[in-house]
């Protein structure tokens, strides 16, 4: 049985944690898919948005969630897009 999604001030470190590094981890996976397919320029955005995730783990002492939303919100729209465009429902760039 899965709980109920949780926003992010509602999750506690770990959880949040556990989030950023599961949507970095895939911005990676799709970096190196869009690299190997020739895509210098996406595989580069999505390295980007993992490294902004990645510099927004590191500050826990804020309770400040709103650029973390965004990036999140933001990483997950392009990994959709790119996901659409392996369908070839819509361009990238």
């Amino acid at each position: 049985m899965q709980s109920a999604p949780k926003s992010l001030p509602e999750m506690n470190a770990g959880e949040r944690y556990a989030m950023m590094n599961t949507v970095s981890e895939a911005l990676f996976d799709a970096a190196e898919h869009a690299a190997e397919e020739g895509d210098v320029r996406l595989a580069e955005n999505f390295r980007a948005m993992a490294a902004m995730i990645e510099g927004e783990s590191g500050d826990s002492s804020s309770n400040n969630f709103r650029p973390l939303e965004l990036i999140l919100r933001q990483s997950m729209t392009l990994l959709q897009l790119y996901t659409e465009k392996a369908s070839g429902s819509r361009m990238l760039h």
